[in-house]
């Protein structure tokens, strides 16, 4: 967009692009990609019952991003019914086509950019323009894709350009990509590493406008919108609706090209968009000096979390349960002589990611040969910072499950018996 905002100010448009139907790009405060929140929301993707919507399972509620919250985000045109007639007969000019891509028959589209950035006519600036935000943002791909032709004669009559159901063809493009199988993504990082050792990452691409996703979450995740936004109060469309906030883009570093996909200052020098996360930190026994009481971390909750849990009637959260493991945990590698049973304790997030990846498992025929993915098997391993003990020495693991959002109980591994009992209260 930046580009698109340089040349329509350079030619006198940006006010005409503020009063037009695609105005809520040229109006929307900037909203920098985030590679990082995407692959942890697709990491957290579940199977949906509609196959052109997708569903995560985050904290202990199913979320949906579909056609209608793409529809609210972006207020394009989303019409069903195309008169295919009246936009062929649209087609048949080609002076844009003939005047700056050498009449070719077909357009890549770094082409298309060069002629957009490199045209003099004000006019065709702007039908240029219009044509690379379509392709450059609604439709995004690699820039050696071939573009839709047919857009470089709709611009020739603005009206019906602006009523060409974009916002559809944009999901259409967004979602496929989007609803990834992320267990491939894991078995081709695996099948790289074995190739090559020395290779360390992977990355995948996703295409359209895929952003919406982020917008989606800022506003469907309460926390994040705390945290990395500021809530201007637009109802509509919601690309409006939120503003990030001034620190947050300081601590943030554009990597990639058009893409804009950022990383925070917490995460590992180099990382690129699609690779899978790893926060490393170095870890340590505990010495006898700092083994005297059980340490909470602080500044994580905010007032909310004790109000909430002075609130009558009200279901302990995913945090909250978490913070009580976490005690137990420490507890438990603290004072091993008082706490003498073999147990390691798994937080809210571990069934989560079982539920995420069971129903891949269940499809798979050769169960033995499945490969889980670290955010799982780390669960497993021994980690001193988390107070977490490897599962090879213990005999037992415990983690919470919330049934229907609104009871919990206990679910203990055997380990030794392979066996699953389930504690409930009532």
């Amino acid at each position: 967009m930046s580009k698109i905002k340089e040349r329509f100010e350079k030619y006198d448009l940006l006010e005409r692009a503020k009063q037009c139907p695609f105005k809520q790009f040229f109006l929307a405060p900037p909203m920098q990609a985030s590679g990082v929140l995407i692959h942890q929301l697709l990491l957290r993707k579940v199977k949906s019952q509609n196959p052109t919507e997708l569903q995560f399972f985050i904290g202990d509620s199913n979320l949906r991003f579909g056609l209608g919250e793409f529809a609210l985000i972006t207020a394009l045109n989303f019409a069903k019914d195309l008169d295919i007639v009246k936009y062929k007969s649209m087609s048949s000019s080609m002076r844009l086509r003939e005047t700056y891509l050498n009449n070719a028959a077909n357009v890549r589209s770094c082409e298309l950019e060069a002629a957009f950035l490199n045209c003099e006519e004000k006019e065709d600036v702007w039908k240029l323009g219009l044509c690379y935000l379509v392709d450059g943002l609604l439709m995004a791909q690699e820039s050696s894709t071939k573009i839709m032709m047919d857009m470089l004669s709709f611009v020739e009559n603005e009206e019906e350009f602006f009523n060409y159901p974009w916002g559809r063809r944009s999901y259409e493009r967004t979602f496929p990509s989007l609803n990834k199988d992320m267990l491939h993504q894991r078995e081709n990082y695996i099948q790289k590493m074995k190739n090559n050792k020395k290779d360390k990452e992977a990355k995948y691409t996703v295409y359209g406008f895929s952003i919406a996703l982020q917008y989606w979450a800022y506003e469907a995740i309460p926390k994040l919108t705390g945290a990395f936004c500021e809530n201007l109060g637009i109802k509509f469309p919601r690309m409006l609706l939120l503003k990030m906030m001034e620190e947050m883009k300081a601590h943030r570093q554009p990597t990639g090209s058009e893409s804009e996909a950022t990383q925070s200052d917490v995460l590992p020098e180099g990382y690129q968009p699609g690779e899978d996360v790893v926060i490393s930190t170095p870890t340590k026994e505990h010495t006898p000096e700092e083994q005297q009481t059980p340490r909470l971390p602080t500044g994580d909750a905010s007032t909310g979390f004790f109000f909430h849990l002075q609130t009558s009637w009200k279901w302990l959260a995913d945090e909250h349960i978490d913070a009580a493991f976490r005690l137990i945990r420490e507890c438990l590698w603290l004072f091993p002589k008082t706490y003498r049973k073999k147990v390691a304790l798994a937080d809210t997030v571990y069934i989560a990611c079982m539920n995420g990846r069971w129903d891949a498992f269940r499809r798979t025929s050769n169960k033995a040969k499945f490969l889980w993915d670290d955010q799982l098997t780390d669960y497993a391993k021994r980690d001193a910072d988390h107070f977490q003990r490897g599962w090879a020495e213990v005999d037992e693991v415990y983690y919470p499950l919330n049934i229907d959002s609104n009871h919990w109980v206990l679910v203990q591994i055997d380990l030794p018996a392979h066996m699953l009992t389930v504690y409930d209260s009532d």
